[in-house]
């Protein structure tokens, strides 16, 4: 009878890429064939599409008397999951010629599953495939209402949710239109933590250490006996780190979709990811049947905050390894290979080591102790301070800090990215400015308390954020000092 074309997208790794859909409908033994790749889920879109068309008054392919040929291109991608099945659908009517070919098909991008009952259901990731979308140049993107808005935050491409089948057939014959939706233009600023600084007290060094944690982004290591306050502790961090620039919004959220997370709105403030050590290593590192990004990159511009930090096992922790060097994580399996970004910054806590939990912390090599670049003990907080003392700070003053020392070290050292824990090695002497007898003095304290590279390395790094809070262009010894006392003299 003819050919329906029609186009999609499919996720490889963060991005995504346009996937044209054909149906072909031939005279021959009555029969449907889907080639390009597709896995089981792509594979049973037949199935749920006979019966989506059948519920919306249309003769089901499986009784056409005829061979239908189904191709996904290009086809030595491997196309997953349910989200092909309204440009089937489609490509299907038009082949059938039950609905009109015209030139908005072309520019238009179908994504949703389709209900037994002609309902179109949400699908993952339909952030990235609406920036592939509008990177083609195509000008729509009908989608299901579940997943429309989070869609509707790329700008330059119309987005048009649909609830069914039916309401997409009417809408190119003629008979209804598929309004795009309004783009708001107000950004949400506001901000609700659950724990701030306001409630940590009798500990004035803590909220020091967290406040240059969050200036530079530095790992920090929490240790000391239960009850001390060390998740309090961890989960105000978030009430102190600035909001996420447009672009990291955007890069945050589009791994969110890809994980399957329904996202109304852009997520603008850096997330909290807190796993609890029974998790899988697959829901940490990320993998699956279909490649996706773990707790280490759902938390990538924000926190990865891991209690009990031994009892994650050795092979989770040791493979954090990698992603704390290179700010990504790799994942190689029979499905394919997939790059997820993992620049986040690790705060873990921890009981102090006795007899009795030996065997828990031999999970910890020193190699992940020497990619702390903070460690602090935690004191067990008395009654009486609970009582009577004040909160030493609040997130507020402490927020304004932080935005002012990143402002700094952006504006003195002509850097896009003001994140002093990501400095290469190979710039340290460029970025960290440091006076003939300070860097004496380095060299006689790192003798002495035998550091590696890295850990000397690490040290001019919170040195040179200690710096920036006092908007100094240069390490002074007193910030040397504090860097030093804040990874050495405090150890599990």
């Amino acid at each position: 009878m003819g050919i329906g074309r029609t186009y999609s997208a499919q996720i490889t790794g963060t991005s995504a890429c346009i996937v044209r859909v054909e149906v072909t409908i031939s005279k021959g033994l009555n029969s449907i064939t889907l080639v390009g790749m597709g896995d089981k889920a792509v594979q049973e879109s037949i199935e749920r599409i006979s019966s989506a068309l059948v519920q919306s008054g249309i003769k089901s392919p499986r009784t056409m008397g005829a061979r239908i040929v189904i191709s996904l291109a290009p086809s030595e991608i491997r196309k997953t999951g349910t989200g092909f099945d309204l440009p089937i659908l489609i490509a299907y009517l038009l082949a059938a010629r039950l609905i009109p070919n015209s030139s908005s098909v072309s520019k238009t991008i179908f994504i949703g599953e389709v209900g037994l009952d002609g309902s179109i259901l949400p699908t993952l990731g339909i952030l990235p495939k609406a920036i592939a979308a509008r990177s083609n140049g195509f000008e729509t993107i009908i989608a299901p209402p579940e997943n429309a808005c989070e869609a509707n935050h790329i700008p330059d491409i119309s987005i048009c949710e649909a609830h069914n089948v039916q309401e997409v057939i009417d809408h190119f014959k003629g008979k209804v239109t598929l309004i795009p939706l309004v783009r708001s233009k107000q950004a949400s600023s506001y901000r609700n933590f659950s724990v701030t600084l306001n409630d940590i007290k009798g500990n004035p060094l803590a909220c020091r250490v967290l406040e240059i944690a969050a200036t530079g982004r530095h790992n920090l290591l929490l240790f000391g006996e239960p009850g001390g306050g060390k998740t309090l502790m961890a989960s105000a961090i978030p009430s102190i780190l600035p909001p996420l620039s447009h672009a990291e919004s955007l890069e945050v959220t589009s791994l969110h979709s890809i994980a399957g997370h329904t996202v109304q709105d852009l997520i603008r403030f850096p997330p909290f990811r807190n796993p609890h050590h029974t998790s899988s290593y697959t829901s940490i590192i990320g993998g699956g049947i279909v490649l996706r990004p773990g707790e280490i990159s759902l938390a990538h511009n924000g926190v990865l905050f891991m209690d009990e930090f031994p009892l994650f096992g050795k092979r989770v922790i040791n493979t954090l390894r990698e992603p704390l060097e290179s700010q990504n994580v790799t994942i190689a399996r029979s499905s394919g290979n997939a790059t997820f970004p993992a620049d986040f910054m690790l705060v873990a806590a921890m009981n102090p080591l006795d007899n009795q939990k030996k065997n828990e912390h031999k999970a910890i090599s020193s190699a992940i102790l020497d990619r702390f670049d903070l460690s602090l003990e935690i004191p067990r907080t008395s009654y009486r301070s609970l009582l009577t003392e004040k909160a030493h700070t609040t997130s507020e003053s402490v927020l304004e800090r932080v935005i002012t020392a990143r402002t700094f070290a952006k504006a003195s050292r002509l850097i896009l990215t003001p994140i002093n824990s990501r400095i290469k090695s190979t710039d340290i002497q460029k970025y960290c400015n440091i006076s003939p007898a300070t860097s004496q003095c380095m060299q006689d304290i790192s003798d002495k308390l035998n550091l590696s590279l890295r850990g000397v390395i690490k040290s001019l790094r919170v040195a040179r954020t200690i710096a920036d809070l006092e908007q100094s262009s240069s390490i002074e010894k007193e910030h040397l000092y504090e860097a030093l006392s804040l990874r050495s003299s405090n150890s599990p």
